[in-house]
C-alpha cells in the first residue's frame, strides 16, 4: 500500500513538472515570436534556441527550428539559416512547412549565384503557392544579372518556366538591334507566354501574302518650298526617283507595290496628323521618315498598329528603339564597328596590336567604343585609344612619324661618336589603325602618317574619305586602306550599267548614290513582301539576301542590316573584301 502511494505521488509530481515545463516552453515560444514580429531577430534567435535542441524535445520544436532559421536569414546570418533549414529537411521530411524551408534554401543559394544548387531546391518544392512564390524570386534575382548569366542559367535549365521568363524579359528589355529574336520566339512559344508582351503578336507570327501592297512613303519632300531646280538636287528626290524606277520594273515582274507619298515636313505634328489618314492606317509598310520629330511619331504608330516601318538612310539605332516593327535598311553604327572588327580579326591577325583614333561626334565615339570592345574580344591589344578634334588632326601625323634620337656611345669610328634616329612607334609594332571619323583632316593625317613609315600599317576608315578632294586616288592605291562602305556599289557591273541607262532614259540625268539606294531599297522590300508577306521579318532573317545593286543584306541579329561591305582600292578600282558568308 505504501509503495502504491509513493508511486502515485511521483506520477503526480512528474505530471506537474511536465505541465510546468510545457508552460515554460509555451511562454518562451510566445516571447520569441513576439520578438520576431518586432524585428528583433537576434534576440528572437536566442529565445528560440533552447526550444530547437534535440536534447529538449517539446511541442514547439519544429516551429522553433523554422522560426530560428527564418530569424537568422532576416538577421543576414545566412550560414546559420542554411544549416538550420537543412536540419529541418532531415529531421522533419514529411512536415507541411518543408516547402518553405526549401524556398529559403533556394533564396540563399541564388543570392550567392549558386544557381544550380538553388534551382535543385526549387525542384523539391511541391506546394503550388510556394512554387509560384519561388518562381517569382528566380525572376527577381535574374533580372539584376547580366544577359550572359541569365542565358547560361537558361541553357542549364531549359525546362524551367521561370528561368525562361526571366531570360525572355532580359531579351525584350534590350535594344532591338541586340536582341536574339530567334531565341525570344523559341522561349515564348515553348512556355506559351503572351506574345504581345514581347512584341511578338499573333499577327506578326503569321505573314499575310497579298496580290498588291500599299506602301506609305513618308519623307520630307517639302513640296511647298521646292522648286524644279532644287528638286533635281535634293537627295530625297534622287532616292524617290530610284524607288519609282524599281517600282515600275517590279510591276513588270508581277510584284505590285502601290506608293502613297506624304510630306512629313520635318515636323512631329504634321506627321502625327498624316498618320490619321485611312490609307496610312491601312498601309502594309511605311518608308521613312528621316528626321527625329517625324521618326518618333511613326515609331509609336508603327508599334501600336503593328505596321512595319523601314528607314532607308539612317544608321542610328535610336530610330528603331524597342519597336520590333521598325527597321534600318542601312547598317547601324554598332553593326559597322562589329563588322570591321570581325574583318580585322580575320584579315589582320598577323599583328594583333592596333590603335584607335576617333572624332568628336557621338557617332564617332560609339563607333570607336564598339570597335574597341569587339576587337579586344578577338584577342587584339589596343595600344592607343584617343579622341582628336579636327584642329588637332596634325597630332596624328606627328604621332606616327615622331622619331627618337639614339646615341651609339659604344661604337666609335675614326674617333667619332655616331647617332641615329628611331621611330618612337617602332616599325612593325602596330598592325592596323582604326579611324572612326568622316573628317577629312583626321583621314588625311592618318593616311599621310602610315605613308611616311617604312612598315606596312593597315588603315580602316570610312567610305566618305573617297569624297574628300585633297585625298588622291594614288594614296588609296598605294596604301592598305580599307573603308567601311555600307553604300558600296560596283559601278562596273552590268547590273549597274543597265540601271544607269534606265534611270537616264526616265529622268534625263545620271543616277547618284541615293538614286541607287532608293532603287535597291525598293527591290528589297518588294521581293520580301512578295516572298514572305506583310510580316516578312519572321523569315527574312534566316539568310543573307543578295542586293540588286548593293552587295546585300543580313538581319539575323537585329533590326538593322548587319552586312557591311569593306572596300579597298585595287588597280584603280574599288573592290569589296568583306564577302558574305
Amino acid at each position: 500500500m505504501f509503495r502504491k502511494i509513493i508511486f502515485q505521488i511521483l506520477c503526480a509530481l512528474l505530471v506537474t513538472m511536465s505541465a510546468h515545463a510545457q508552460q515554460n516552453d509555451q511562454q518562451n515560444y510566445l516571447n520569441a515570436k513576439a520578438l520576431m514580429k518586432n524585428g528583433q531577430y537576434g534576440l528572437a534567435m536566442s529565445a528560440f534556441s533552447p526550444l530547437t535542441e534535440v536534447s529538449n524535445p517539446n511541442t514547439f520544436q519544429k516551429y522553433a527550428c523554422f522560426y530560428y532559421a527564418y530569424c537568422a536569414y532576416e538577421d543576414n546570418d545566412r550560414d546559420i539559416a542554411k544549416n538550420m533549414f537543412l536540419q529541418i529537411t532531415k529531421r522533419y521530411p514529411k512536415w507541411d512547412k518543408l516547402p518553405e524551408a526549401y524556398f529559403y534554401l533556394m533564396k540563399i543559394e541564388l543570392e550567392k549565384d549558386n544557381f544550380s544548387t538553388g534551382l535543385s531546391y526549387f525542384d523539391k518544392i511541391k506546394k503550388s503557392t510556394i512554387k509560384h512564390k519561388a518562381g517569382k524570386q528566380i525572376i527577381y534575382v535574374l533580372q539584376d544579372k547580366d544577359y550572359s548569366v541569365a542565358k547560361r542559367v537558361y541553357d542549364n535549365n531549359p525546362e524551367n518556366v521561370y528561368v525562361g521568363k526571366a531570360l525572355a524579359n532580359k531579351i525584350a528589355d534590350m535594344p532591338i538591334s541586340t536582341q536574339d529574336r530567334t531565341l525570344l520566339v523559341s522561349i515564348v512559344d515553348k512556355f506559351d507566354f503572351n506574345k504581345a508582351s514581347y512584341g511578338l503578336s499573333e499577327t506578326s507570327q503569321k505573314p499575310s501574302k497579298k496580290s498588291s501592297y500599299n506602301v506609305a512613303v513618308m519623307l520630307p519632300f517639302l513640296y511647298e518650298e521646292a522648286t524644279v531646280s532644287r528638286r533635281k538636287k535634293d537627295f530625297i528626290y534622287e532616292m524617290y526617283e530610284g524607288m519609282l524606277l524599281a517600282q515600275e520594273e517590279l510591276s513588270n515582274d508581277g510584284i505590285d507595290l502601290r506608293f502613297y507619298s506624304y510630306d512629313t515636313d520635318k515636323n512631329y505634328q504634321t506627321t502625327k496628323s498624316e498618320l490619321q489618314i485611312d490609307k496610312i492606317k491601312n498601309a502594309d509598310l511605311i518608308v521613312g521618315p528621316l528626321y527625329s520629330g517625324p521618326v518618333e511619331a511613326v515609331r509609336n504608330f508603327s508599334f501600336n498598329q503593328k505596321v512595319n516601318a523601314f528607314n532607308p538612310v539612317s544608321n542610328s539605332l535610336s530610330v528603331v528603339g524597342n519597336n520590333p516593327y521598325s527597321f534600318l535598311f542601312m547598317p547601324s553604327v554598332v553593326s559597322e564597328a562589329k563588322a570591321a572588327a570581325n574583318f580585322a580579326s580575320e584579315e589582320m591577325a598577323d599583328n594583333r596590336n592596333c590603335m584607335i583614333f576617333y572624332g568628336t561626334s557621338k557617332k564617332d565615339s560609339l563607333l570607336a567604343a564598339t570597335y574597341r570592345e569587339k576587337i579586344q574580344d578577338e584577342g587584339f591589344v589596343v595600344a592607343k585609344y584617343k579622341k582628336f578634334h579636327k584642329s588637332e588632326a596634325q597630332q596624328i601625323l606627328k604621332l606616327l612619324t615622331a622619331k627618337t634620337e639614339v646615341r651609339t656611345d659604344s661604337l666609335l669610328k675614326n674617333g667619332k661618336r655616331y647617332r641615329y634616329d628611331s621611330l618612337h612607334i617602332a616599325s612593325d609594332s602596330i598592325g592596323h589603325i582604326f579611324v572612326a571619323s568622316d573628317d577629312q583632316l583626321l583621314a588625311g593625317n592618318s593616311i599621310s602618317g602610315i605613308s611616311s613609315r617604312p612598315d606596312n600599317i593597315k588603315l580602316i576608315g570610312k567610305e566618305k574619305w573617297l569624297q574628300h578632294k585633297f585625298l588622291s586616288l594614288q594614296q588609296f592605291n598605294q596604301n592598305a586602306i580599307y573603308l567601311i562602305a555600307p553604300r558600296y556599289v560596283d559601278y562596273s557591273s552590268e547590273t549597274f550599267k543597265s540601271f544607269a541607262n534606265a534611270y537616264n532614259e526616265k529622268y534625263f540625268q545620271q543616277p547618284t548614290t541615293f538614286s541607287a539606294l532608293g532603287y535597291d531599297f525598293t527591290y528589297f522590300i518588294g521581293n520580301m513582301l512578295h516572298e514572305y508577306g506583310v510580316y516578312f521579318q519572321n523569315s527574312f532573317n534566316e539568310r543573307f539576301i543578295p542586293g540588286k545593286l548593293f552587295v546585300g543584306y543580313k538581319y539575323d541579329h537585329g533590326n538593322d542590316n548587319q552586312f557591311v561591305p569593306i572596300i579597298r582600292m585595287k588597280d584603280g578600282a574599288l573592290v569589296n573584301y568583306n564577302l558574305p558568308q
